[in-house]
C-alpha cells in the first residue's frame, strides 16, 4: 500500500529517529518500565523491592531489581517489529545468580509491550547459553572485517517467551505477588474453598485429625487468595482451657488457659517465600488487644511468629514432628 507523500516522510522520520536514537529510547524505555513496574507493585502493596542502575554496560545488565532474596539483573533490549530477532547476550549475565532479558516492542511514541522474556525462575540462573553461536562484532576492524564477540552468545528469537503484561512480567522477575489475604469464618468459604484449605493444613503435616472440621469451629480464619484461588490461611482456634493448660505443662510456663490460640498457619508448597505466613497471622491479630498463644516446630513459623509480636516461652517438648516451642504476644496497652 502506498502512503500519502507526508504520511510517508514522517514515518521514515520516525524510524530515523529510532535508529539514530537506539541508546536513548533503551534509557527512556528502562525509566518508564521501573516507574510502571514500582506503580503497579505499590498498587498490590508491595514496597520492599529495591532497584540499583549500572553506571556503564560492561556485566551484561542494565538493571538490578531485588525482593526479599530474589537478586534479578535485568538486560534490557528494545525494537520496533513485532518480535526479536537474535539478541546477542553477554556470557557474564550467565553468571549472575538470576539472570535475564526482557526485549520490549515499542510504538513511535514508546509506548511498551508486548514484552519478550529469556529468563528462570525467580532465584535461578539464565538459561544455559552453550548450544548458541558466538555473535560477530556490529563494527568493522580496520582490515574491514567484523570480529567475533567471545564473551556474548548470539540467543534466537525463538526462544523468548512472549509475555502480553507488565504484571505478568513482575510475576516472573520477583515471584507471585498478586494476592489478598482477608478474614472470614469457615461458613464464609465455598465448599471448594474450604476444602482447598483443609487440604493446606493437612498437608503441613502439624495438625491430626479432621482438618476441615477444626476450621469449621475456629473463630476466625484468614485465607490468602492469588487470582482467586485460595493459596494460604490462618486460625485463632476455638478456646480449649485444657489444651491451653496441657501446653503450659509441656513447656513449663504458666499462662491463662483462657488464652486464645493462633494456629493452622498453611501455606500451597508453590506460594512458599512470599511473606504469606506473616500477612495471614497480621490479619488475623489484626485491631485485637488480647493475648495470644501458638505452639510451633516451624522455623519459618518461628521467623514470623517473632515478627509479630511473639515470643518464645519455657521449655521445648517433643511433638509428633519435632521438638516444640510456645510463643506467646501478650496483651495490648
Amino acid at each position: 500500500m502506498l502512503l500519502p507523500m507526508g504520511e510517508a516522510a514522517q514515518t521514515s522520520k520516525m524510524a530515523d529517529q529510532h535508529s539514530t536514537n537506539s541508546t536513548l529510547r533503551e534509557r527512556v524505555v528502562e525509566h518508564v518500565f521501573v516507574g510502571e513496574a514500582l506503580r503497579t507493585l505499590w498498587r498490590w502493596g508491595i514496597v520492599n523491592v529495591e532497584v540499583l542502575r549500572s553506571e556503564f554496560d560492561a556485566h551484561g545488565y542494565d538493571l538490578v531489581m531485588a525482593r526479599r532474596r530474589v537478586v534479578r539483573h535485568i538486560q534490557f533490549k528494545t525494537g520496533t517489529s513485532r518480535r526479536p530477532g537474535d539478541v546477542s547476550v553477554a556470557w557474564a549475565l550467565a553468571g549472575k545468580p538470576s539472570g535475564c532479558l526482557i526485549w520490549i516492542r515499542v510504538t513511535d511514541g514508546l509506548d511498551m509491550g508486548p514484552y519478550f522474556w529469556f529468563g528462570g525462575a525467580p532465584g535461578s540462573p539464565l538459561p544455559s547459553l552453550e548450544s548458541y553461536e558466538i555473535p560477530l562484532r556490529a563494527t568493522h576492524n580496520k582490515e574491514g572485517e567484523r570480529p567475533p564477540r567471545p564473551n556474548h552468545r548470539l540467543v534466537p528469537g525463538k526462544a523468548f517467551e512472549e509475555v502480553k503484561e507488565l504484571e505478568d512480567v513482575l510475576v516472573r522477575l520477583l515471584g507471585e505477588f498478586r494476592y489478598e489475604v482477608k478474614t472470614c469464618v469457615a461458613a464464609d468459604l465455598s465448599a471448594a474453598d474450604l476444602d482447598t484449605a483443609a487440604a493446606l493444613v493437612k498437608n503441613g503435616a502439624a495438625v491430626r485429625g479432621d482438618t476441615k472440621r477444626k476450621l469449621q469451629r475456629a473463630t476466625e480464619l484468614a485465607a490468602a487468595r492469588c487470582r482467586g484461588q485460595v493459596v494460604g490461611v490462618g486460625a485463632i482456634k476455638v478456646k480449649n482451657e485444657d489444651r491451653a493448660r496441657n501446653v503450659a505443662q509441656s513447656s513449663q510456663f504458666q499462662f491463662p488457659p483462657e488464652t486464645p490460640e493462633l494456629g493452622y498457619v498453611a501455606i500451597d508448597d508453590h506460594h512458599k517465600d512470599n511473606g504469606l505466613s506473616f500477612r495471614i497471622t497480621a490479619q488475623l491479630l489484626r485491631d485485637k488487644k488480647s493475648a495470644f498463644f501458638a505452639t510451633t516446630d516451624d522455623k519459618y513459623m518461628k521467623s514470623t511468629l517473632g515478627k509479630a509480636g511473639f515470643s518464645r516461652k519455657g521449655q521445648e517438648w517433643q511433638g509428633e514432628r519435632g521438638q516444640l516451642s510456645l510463643w506467646i504476644r501478650p496483651a495490648a496497652g
